[in-house]
Order: C-alpha cells, then structure tokens, then sequence
C-alpha cells in the first residue's frame, strides 16, 4: 500500500463537467471554478495501481485504472454515458434491438 493523491475532471459524453456525482465517498471533493472536478488526497492505494470509480444517477458508473507512486498525484478524467433505454424484447421470446452507430 502507498498513500497518494488523484484528482481530475468527471464530464459527461459531450465533455461537460457532471456535478452531483458520489465520488468514493469517504474523501474530499473540491470543485474550481465552472470545472466540476475531483480532488481524493492522501488515499490508500496499492503499490501497483489505484481504481477510482464516480457515479450518478442516470449515468452508468465510470471508473480509471491508474499507475501509483506514493505521495505524488495522478489526473484522471472519467466519462459518464448517459443511461436510458434503446429497446426492449420479452426474455422468453428474444429478441433483437437496433442501436445507431455511435450509440453503444
């Protein structure tokens, strides 16, 4: 185990900052200026790589694999796609849904 700092950025599929997010709770949050972000100091990570995950309601949970040093920082910048139903098909008769390029 090191200790170590991550910050970044969470923005949603068109790059926007996502507010309202629930950030491994236990640690910090900062946000500066308009650029929502994200600021975990002096977390416990493992000495060969750090996960760091943000999640919202609507959006499916977005996470980063990240190389650790103990006591330097990492940036991240996690994406959350939106979440919301292209189709549906009763499970017993299948069924097939079409999704438009870009969509998955």
């Amino acid at each position: 185990m090191v200790t170590a700092n991550v910050e970044g950025r969470v923005v949603d599929q068109d790059g926007t900052p996502v507010a309202g997010r629930d950030d491994n709770k236990r640690y910090s949050h900062y946000y500066h200026g308009c650029k929502r972000g994200l600021l975990l100091q002096n977390i416990p990570l493992s000495s060969r790589f750090g996960y760091i995950k943000a999640a919202k309601s609507g959006y499916f949970t977005g996470s980063r694999s990240i190389a650790t040093t103990g006591g330097e920082s990492s940036f991240v910048t996690i994406q959350l796609l939106s979440r919301s139903e292209t189709g549906n098909f009763l499970a017993s008769s299948g069924g097939k849904i079409m999704v438009n390029p870009g969509d998955t």
